[in-house]
C-alpha cells in the first residue's frame, strides 16, 4: 500500500497489460514542444527541437519518480500529464479562453482549479484506472504522431530537397557598363502603403512618403507584395520568380518550408553582386530565417533572437506569473525587440559611412510587434503596449537619420537605396486566428491592408533612357528592375500576382490580384472577429514575421 494510504490497484486482467503500463505522461511531456514547434516549423530548424524536448522530459521522469513513491505509477501518471499540459501550454490555452475569462488573475486561478481537480481524479479513480491509462495512452499517442508528421517532413527535406534550378534559378548575364554604386536594400516588415494603414488603423498623416519624395525617391504608390509571409515574399524576391512552380511540384498539402528557407539561404541577387565586385553585408534581426547566410560576405546579428527555447518558455505558466510577481520587469520578447533594434540600428548607422561597391541588406522587424518604442524612441514600461503609429512613426525618424547619412556623399558616390516592406500588416481577424483563418473570406479592405506596401527607391545615375520603374511595380520584380537598369541584364518585368496561403500550407497558393482593391477605391471598414469595426486592431503575432 503507498504512503498515502491509497489501496494499490490492481488492473483486471481483461483490460490487458497496455492498461497497467502508463507511458502517456512521457508523450504529454513531449507534446507542448512538440506542437509548439509544428506550429513554428517555417522559421525553425530541427536542432532546436533538442534541449527544450530534453529539459521537459528530464522534469516529468524526475515527478514521476518522485510520485510513485507515494501512489501508483497509474495516478502518478496522469497527475504528471495532466499538470504540464496545463503548465507547458498555458499560454495557447490562455489565449484561446480570454474571452470567458478576462484578466490573468482569473485564468491563473482556473488554471490552478482545473490541476486540483486533475489530482483529486487521479488519486480517487478506482476500478476504471485502467481503462483511463489505456485511453491516456492512445491520446498522447496520437496527438504526438499529428505534431511529429510536419515535423518529420522537414527533416527529410532539410536533408534531401532543394529547390529544382528550373524552379527558382534566374539566370542573369550582364551587358551594360554596370554601377560601382552602393546598393543598399532595407526590408521594413509589415510597413503598409498609406492607404493600408488608412484603412486599418486609421492613419491618414503619415509624411515619410513625402519625405523620400522630397529627398528624391520614386514612391511606388500602388506597390504589392506578391506573399503573404516574410519567408516566401523575401525568397520570391531574391530570386526574382513567383513561387508557383516550385508548389506545383510540393503540392498544396505540402507543409515543408524547407526549400523556402534554403531559398534565403543563398539566391541569384546576391551572388550576382558578389560577381560584380560587391561585398554582400546583411543586417540580420531576431528573426531566424534572416539571421544566417550562406553566401554573405558579413553576416551581422544582434544576440537577441527568437530562438525556440524562448518560444517554449513563453507560452508555459512561469511568464505570467513573473509579471504578476514584478510587474517592472520587461518581458524577453519586449527585451529581444528592443536589443535587436538598437543593434540594428547602430549597425546600418555605421555601415552608412562606408562607400564602395557594398551591397547592404537589412531586415529589420519595425514596425512589426510586438509594439515597444514610443515615437519619441522611448521604450513601453514593462506590461505596457504602444501602438502600430507610434512604432510606425519611431521607425520613420530612425530611417530619416540613416538616409541622411547615405546621401551625405557626392553626387557620383550617391548610393541605390530600396527602402521597402515584404507585407503589410495581418488584419484583426487574421491576428485572432492565425492557424484557421480562410482567406477566401478576407475582404477587399482586408486584402489591400495585407498586401499594399511601402516601395521607395532612390536611383542615382539612371542610365539615360530608362523608365522609372512602375508606380504597381510588385516586389517580385524589385531586382529585376534594378539589375536590368543599371547593369543591362536581360530581366523583363515579370506580371505582378499576389497570393494567399495558409500558414501551415505555404504552397496552398491561392491567387489574389484582382481581388485587391487601388488605393484609391473606397473601403468598407476592417471586420472584427467580434463582429464590430475599429481601426484598433487586435495584437498581432510577433513570432511570425
Amino acid at each position: 500500500m503507498p504512503a498515502d494510504g491509497t489501496p494499490s490497484a490492481t488492473a483486471p486482467k481483461s483490460e490487458g497489460r497496455l492498461a497497467s503500463l502508463p507511458f502517456h505522461w512521457l508523450l504529454f511531456a513531449a507534446y507542448p514542444v512538440l506542437f509548439l514547434y509544428s506550429q513554428n516549423i517555417g522559421e525553425l530548424e530541427p536542432a532546436e527541437l533538442l534541449l527544450p524536448l530534453a529539459i521537459t522530459l528530464a522534469i516529468a521522469a524526475v515527478a514521476m519518480l518522485v510520485l510513485t513513491r507515494f501512489v501508483d505509477a497509474r495516478r502518478a501518471a496522469i497527475v504528471v500529464s495532466g499538470l504540464i499540459i496545463l503548465v507547458c501550454l498555458f499560454g495557447p490555452i490562455s489565449d484561446n479562453i480570454h474571452r470567458f475569462l478576462p484578466g490573468t488573475v482569473l485564468r491563473l486561478l482556473a488554471a490552478g482549479a482545473v490541476g486540483v481537480l486533475v489530482v483529486v481524479v487521479a488519486l480517487r479513480l478506482r476500478g476504471s484506472l485502467g481503462t483511463a491509462t489505456l485511453m491516456l495512452d492512445v491520446l498522447s499517442l496520437v496527438l504526438v504522431l499529428f505534431a511529429l508528421v510536419p515535423i518529420m517532413q522537414q527533416v527529410v527535406t532539410l536533408a534531401t530537397t532543394a529547390p529544382d534550378e528550373a524552379e527558382t534559378a534566374t539566370p542573369i548575364t550582364a551587358t551594360g557598363p554596370g554601377t560601382d554604386r552602393d546598393i543598399w536594400w532595407v526590408i521594413l516588415d509589415r510597413y503598409g502603403s498609406d492607404a493600408a494603414i488608412k484603412a486599418l488603423y486609421g492613419i491618414d498623416d503619415n509624411d515619410f512618403g513625402p519625405w523620400l519624395e522630397a529627398k528624391g525617391f520614386q514612391t511606388l504608390r500602388d506597390a504589392r507584395a506578391n506573399y503573404v509571409r516574410t519567408s516566401l515574399s523575401l525568397a520570391s524576391t531574391l530570386h526574382m520568380t513567383h513561387l508557383d512552380k516550385l508548389a506545383a511540384r510540393l503540392g498544396a498539402d505540402d507543409t515543408r518550408y524547407g526549400p523556402i528557407y534554403k531559398m534565403l539561404l543563398d539566391h541569384p541577387v546576391g551572388r550576382f553582386l558578389q560577381s560584380q565586385g560587391y561585398r554582400f553585408t546583411q543586417v540580420g534581426s531576431w528573426f531566424p530565417a534572416t539571421r544566417a547566410s550562406d553566401i554573405a560576405d558579413v553576416m551581422l546579428r544582434p544576440g537577441a533572437s527568437a530562438d525556440f527555447g524562448t518560444l517554449v518558455w513563453n507560452a508555459t505558466i512561469a511568464p505570467p506569473i513573473q509579471r504578476l510577481a514584478a510587474p517592472a520587469a520587461k518581458d524577453d520578447e519586449t527585451s529581444r525587440a528592443v536589443t535587436s533594434a538598437l543593434y540594428q540600428w547602430d549597425q546600418l548607422g555605421q555601415l552608412c559611412k562606408q562607400v564602395g561597391n557594398n551591397f547592404v541588406f537589412a531586415h529589420v522587424l519595425l514596425p512589426h510587434p510586438p509594439y515597444v518604442f514610443h515615437a519619441d524612441g522611448s521604450v513601453a514600461p514593462a506590461g505596457k503596449i504602444t501602438s502600430y503609429d507610434e512604432q510606425m512613426r519611431y521607425t520613420n525618424d530612425q530611417m530619416r537619420t540613416l538616409v541622411e547619412c547615405l546621401q551625405d556623399r557626392p553626387a557620383d558616390q550617391q548610393p541605390i537605396i530600396l527602402i521597402q516592406a515584404d507585407e503589410g500588416p495581418y488584419p484583426p481577424r487574421y491576428a485572432k486566428d492565425g492557424i484557421g483563418f480562410d482567406w477566401s473570406t478576407a475582404t477587399a479592405t482586408e486584402l489591400l491592408a495585407k498586401y499594399s506596401i511601402l516601395d521607395a527607391m532612390y536611383l542615382p545615375g539612371l542610365p539615360d533612357g530608362v523608365q522609372p520603374p512602375p508606380s504597381d511595380m510588385s516586389s517580385v520584380n524589385t531586382f529585376r528592375y534594378l539589375l536590368d537598369s543599371y547593369f543591362g541584364t536581360d530581366l523583363p518585368l515579370l506580371e505582378n500576382r499576389s497570393y494567399t496561403s495558409p500558414k501551415l500550407t505555404p504552397y496552398d497558393l491561392t491567387d489574389v490580384t484582382d481581388r485587391i482593391p487601388s488605393v484609391d477605391a473606397s473601403l468598407a471598414p476592417v471586420p472584427r472577429p467580434d463582429g464590430n469595426t475599429g481601426t484598433d486592431p487586435i495584437p498581432e503575432s510577433s513570432f511570425e514575421p
